[in-house]
């Protein structure tokens, strides 16, 4: 996956809020799990010795500190939490995994449709967006794929549009480079794409039922 970029700022209030969550908890771990520890190694009677001392020192040592705590909280979020109707509802970045179906209609020629498979992994900070489909070369037809390289998400009052740079690298001198700028729904994309084949057209896919 490659870095998506956000056009509202709302990474940088989830690393902050994420930092207040994990100072709390290394808190109340230190404070009142630690402490649970202590009290009940403390009830056996061979720690009573010279040795308890060290035995607190490594147990302090091994407290789990603020960084760690938010480095586990970020990468639950960024894998899982992230995805939640809840939490979705606040930050309105969609979630776009899964494998999504449809056709692109060149300008030049709107009366062919062309069938494509667009698989895409997503989650907090990345992205990848990999088009399936079918190109004609030299009277061949060859089953090839455009990868995504730069992508951004916008959202802006309720609207979310998902736009994207790519390539297609299996056609050899052929090979070509595009650029998508696309409408989000709730299980349709569509917009308008233009290559430097060149070409454009539209652009849209529905989201595979599972």
């Amino acid at each position: 996956m490659i870095p998506y970029s956000l056009n509202n700022g709302i990474r940088r209030h989830v690393i902050v809020l994420l930092v207040l969550c994990s100072m709390c908890l290394a808190t109340v771990f230190e404070n009142t799990i630690i402490q649970a520890i202590v009290d009940f190694l403390l009830q056996g009677s061979w720690l009573k010795s010279e040795n308890a001392e060290k035995i607190f020192e490594i147990i302090i040592e091994v407290a789990i500190p603020p960084f760690l705590t938010w480095s586990i909280l970020y990468a639950l979020y960024s894998k899982i939490c992230w995805k939640w109707p809840p939490v979705k509802s606040l930050h309105g970045i969609p979630d776009l995994n899964g494998t999504w179906e449809g056709f692109t209609v060149n300008d030049k020629n709107e009366k062919k449709k062309r069938s494509v498979t667009v698989s895409i992994k997503q989650d907090w900070n990345g992205i990848m967006v990999k088009t399936y489909m079918n190109d004609t070369l030299q009277e061949r037809c060859v089953q090839s794929f455009c990868e995504c390289t730069v992508a951004a998400i916008s959202v802006h009052d309720g609207e979310a549009m998902l736009m994207y740079a790519y390539r297609n690298p299996l056609l050899g001198r052929n090979s070509y480079f595009g650029y998508n700028e696309l409408k989000i729904e709730e299980n349709r994309i569509v917009g308008r794409y233009m290559t430097t084949k060149p070409s454009n057209g539209l652009f849209e896919i529905t989201k595979r039922e599972t």
